[in-house]
């Protein structure tokens, strides 16, 4: 039986995280969900949230330990989690 290998089309490889806890804010900082980065790359990440329904295209995430900051643009959409890319090259 043949192996499925997904189709790699990232510029930047991301690296798999450990429920690196995070928040999605949007709406001028006056709404904030809770997230869990899954991967992650100075290029982009994989955002695990309850909330994926109400995040809009953009917003910002903070990385909770560090309080890092990127301001993000949804590229995808499943049911619990979203795909993004940074608008400027993220410090993580």
């Amino acid at each position: 039986m043949a192996e499925y290998t997904r189709l790699e089309r990232r510029k930047v490889p991301r690296f798999p995280q450990r429920n690196v806890f995070g928040s999605i804010t949007f709406a001028k900082r006056r709404t904030a969900i809770s997230c869990l980065v899954r991967d992650l790359s100075r290029a982009g990440a994989k955002i695990w949230t309850l909330a994926v329904r109400i995040i809009p295209e953009k917003f910002v995430l903070t990385l909770d330990e560090t309080g890092e900051v990127a301001e993000c643009q949804v590229i995808w959409r499943s049911e619990t989690e979203i795909g993004v890319v940074f608008e400027t090259t993220a410090p993580f």
